[in-house]
């Protein structure tokens, strides 16, 4: 049986110009929001997501956004073009020329990382990742540490970004397998081998 996820995978990540990145067609994906709190090395309130979303669409204007979860409160997201969260994020990554993403959770971003689109990958200091799958994550993404406290410090080294040309996609297997039962970390370890090879 074919996992009919690999269909939407890519042996090459396709070639992105920072420099007019609002000429390019983004998609926003956030992180699963909770009531009162993100979780995550940092302790977030959501009012602080909030901000941190509103200062986004502020810097990229109406991108659209798919949201993780069904219930969205429009007065705070409207700022961003909302698709129908039963839209399937693997067929849809196809049609935008960059992803941006501000949490590494395992199945969002096995499903991002395996498709040709680039990331920018906005740290927001909350996830706990292990260090060798942190290593092997930033081969895939564009990333920017961002302080949410300080006034989005570090979002003006998005204008220092330039070029990333068209590079081989070494996360192409890493999205779950279900036939394998594979995990996120065992499928990066597999890619930190193949790496060393």
């Amino acid at each position: 049986m074919e996992n009919k996820n690999l269909l939407y995978s890519s042996d090459y990540v396709k070639k992105i110009n920072f420099k007019k990145i609002k000429d390019n067609k983004i998609l926003y994906i956030p992180n699963r929001v909770a009531n009162t709190s993100l979780t995550g090395k940092d302790y977030l309130y959501k009012k602080n997501y909030e901000e941190w979303q509103n200062f986004l669409a502020s810097k990229f204007g109406k991108i659209d956004a798919k949201f993780p979860y069904k219930k969205i409160n429009y007065k705070i997201n409207n700022k961003f073009n909302v698709l129908d969260t039963k839209l399937k994020l693997l067929k849809i990554c196809k049609n935008y020329d960059l992803i941006i993403i501000d949490y590494i959770s395992s199945s969002t971003f096995s499903e991002v990382a395996s498709t040709n689109v680039p990331i920018l990958y906005f740290n927001l200091n909350r996830d706990d990742i292990n260090k060798d799958a942190y290593k092997l994550i930033k081969l895939r993404v564009n990333e920017i540490k961002i302080d949410v406290f300080e006034n989005f410090n570090g979002f003006e080294k998005v204008n220092k970004l330039t070029k990333n040309n068209k590079r081989k996609n070494k996360f192409k297997t890493t999205y779950l397998d279900t036939l394998n039962k594979k995990s996120f970390y065992q499928n990066l370890l597999d890619i930190d081998k193949e790496l060393k090879i």
